[in-house]
């Protein structure tokens, strides 16, 4: 408990603290998924028809349709405005810890490594950063791990109304050094994780813009794109656990 005076704090119901779908019941479990990542899967621009398993593409593909034993478990550590680092540096391992208490793995990190210039992390050390990650995934007991394409960044003349209003940066654009750094993690597909799942959903007919309203700030998905990847996400998660029974006792 705590008393406070002033303006009320503000309780956020994503982006800055865990969510949990399911009742625990041993750590031996099969089908629970950990994810981490940043506002993508956080679902900060996600806010309409929310699931009752929140926002975002990793909570709508672990509720999927919501029928009977077709919601799966999860614990969801995104955090929007974050990068890898909050997960591979945190003291104590605090972030990663949690991971032990599942069997697979989903990662959606990336746009704040490169903030809007696309070249704030060369791409070789992103990667790097990345394989802290998944090292970490690993150790905790990850048996399989999805790999998100994090989505890309524009700016826009018309609210991100258009694809055609839309300016990507030399740093997001084919060939620069975002477009590297995807190349890079292609090549580490079954090595250091499992699927790179190439997200489609949070693009439009130019794969380095927006679908015409998919965003409203150029960094996070909005409610369609949402619900486009949750289903490509949901269809690979069932694919790598090879096994769609409910996971939430």
């Amino acid at each position: 408990a705590f008393t406070s005076t002033g303006t009320a704090p503000i309780v956020g119901t994503y982006g800055y603290c865990p969510i949990a779908l399911g009742t625990f019941v041993s750590a031996n479990t099969n089908n629970v998924w950990y994810g981490s990542g940043d506002s993508s899967i956080a679902g900060l621009n996600d806010t309409t028809s929310i699931v009752a398993a929140g926002a975002g593409a990793f909570q709508r593909a672990l509720w999927d349709t919501g029928a009977n034993n077709r919601i799966i478990a999860g614990l969801n550590f995104s955090r929007a405005g974050g990068t890898v680092l909050s997960v591979t540096q945190a003291v104590g391992d605090v972030m990663a810890y949690w991971a032990q208490f599942a069997s697979y793995g989903v990662d959606s990190w990336g746009f704040n490594s490169f903030t809007t210039s696309g070249t704030t992390t060369v791409a070789a050390t992103a990667l790097t950063q990345m394989q802290g990650l998944w090292t970490k995934y690993h150790a905790r007991g990850l048996t399989k791990i999805i790999k998100l394409k994090q989505p890309q960044y524009t700016s826009s003349t018309d609210g991100w109304a258009t694809e055609a209003n839309q300016t990507v940066p030399a740093g997001w654009a084919s060939g620069g050094n975002v477009d590297t750094y995807h190349g890079l993690v292609t090549g580490r597909v079954g090595i250091d994780f499992d699927v790179n799942l190439p997200t489609p959903g949070w693009r439009g007919t130019d794969p380095f813009k927006y679908a015409a309203g998919g965003t409203s700030d150029g960094v996070t998905p909005k409610t369609a794109p949402s619900l486009l990847v949750g289903i490509e996400l949901r269809t690979s998660m069932d694919s790598q656990a090879g096994v769609v029974t409910d996971s939430t006792p």
